[in-house]
């Protein structure tokens, strides 16, 4: 009861704040990188997952490894797993996100390593084995009515999910990881069961509480 109270107060407190900080573009630095997060673009720094999820990439050897990020944002991702040797394929639905993880590419000369395409989930990505793919999800079950909603609202039906599970295994080999980022904010087990049903497991990596909300992320694995 008190933590959906603490919940309400944010929404109507602390997230207007938010939207009208985020109506222009921003400088944000992360662990020696320098970005411009740019207007209508999902911001690392007052969300946790993004960082959560370079945590739990820590946890393993990318030196050399070809990464896919899906959803890529401002590109903090993507141009940290460069940074640390990865060759990395960034992809997100939303143009204004292409450009922003392009430029931050540049700004930080990883051109070499990273590349970053639009695309609808596995739309514009060639058929290839990735080592490592990493997902930071929409996952409110809404409808999206604008690109910038897509990086929140997964579809009524949980249909990025469905899409989703049902392309994954495709570009998967026998050692490939696979990261997604999700929040006790969401229906999770609505999105395990379709991850199940597609024959993929939930393995919990980090579990983290930052402030009013658990934040998780799981390392998805094939079912035997």
């Amino acid at each position: 009861m008190l933590r959906s109270v603490q919940k309400k107060i944010i929404h109507y407190t602390w997230r207007p704040l938010l939207l009208r900080y985020l109506k222009h573009d921003r400088p944000y630095s992360f662990d020696g990188l320098h970005l411009v997060i740019k207007k209508g673009v999902f911001h690392p720094g007052f969300f946790f997952s993004t960082r959560l999820l370079i945590e739990a990439l820590q946890r393993f050897d990318i030196y050399n490894k070809s990464l896919l990020e899906l959803g890529s944002g401002s590109g903090l991702i993507t141009c940290w797993t460069a940074r640390e040797g990865a060759k990395v394929l960034a992809i997100d639905v939303n143009s204004t996100a292409v450009d922003n993880t392009r430029l931050n590419i540049e700004m930080n000369s990883l051109q070499s390593a990273a590349t970053a395409v639009v695309s609808d989930l596995f739309e514009n990505v060639a058929l290839q084995l990735f080592d490592v793919i990493v997902v930071n999800p929409p996952y409110y079950p809404k409808n999206p009515k604008t690109a910038a909603e897509q990086a929140w609202y997964c579809g009524e039906g949980f249909e990025y999910f469905k899409h989703f599970f049902q392309q994954l295994s495709a570009y998967l080999h026998s050692e490939t990881i696979v990261l997604i980022s999700l929040s006790e904010d969401c229906d999770l087990k609505a999105i395990q069961t379709i991850g199940e049903e597609h024959g993929f497991r939930f393995e919990t990596l980090i579990s983290k509480r930052t402030g009013w909300e658990e934040h998780f992320i799981f390392q998805l694995k094939k079912f035997p």
